[in-house]
């Protein structure tokens, strides 16, 4: 099981671009996505897909950002959480 926010952060709503996962199956590996907190999985081999980040949540000294997908078409996800320093560095994320 996952918890994390013990303090959320005010953010105003972004859209930030998958890319493909860092695996060497192209799975993502800093990018979890789920029905609620305790399902939450690594994300599968999906690409360009954008998410909308609604709050950013600080656990343990790092930063995730909390959203949803914007096109939910044909994928039945609720929740998405990125480790954002490890989705930038393994540019799991397109950072602007």
């Amino acid at each position: 099981m996952i918890r994390l926010p013990t303090k959320t952060l005010n953010y105003p709503t972004k859209e930030v671009q998958l890319q493909y996962g860092s695996n060497p199956d192209k799975e993502f590996a800093f990018v979890l996505w789920g029905h609620g907190w305790s399902s939450m999985t690594l994300g599968p081999q999906h690409s360009n897909v954008t998410v909308i980040v609604t709050e950013i949540a600080q656990h343990g000294g790092k930063y995730y950002a909390i959203g949803k997908l914007k096109d939910r078409a044909g994928i039945r996800i609720n929740r998405i959480i990125i480790d954002v320093e490890g989705a930038i560095d393994y540019k799991e994320i397109k950072a602007d």
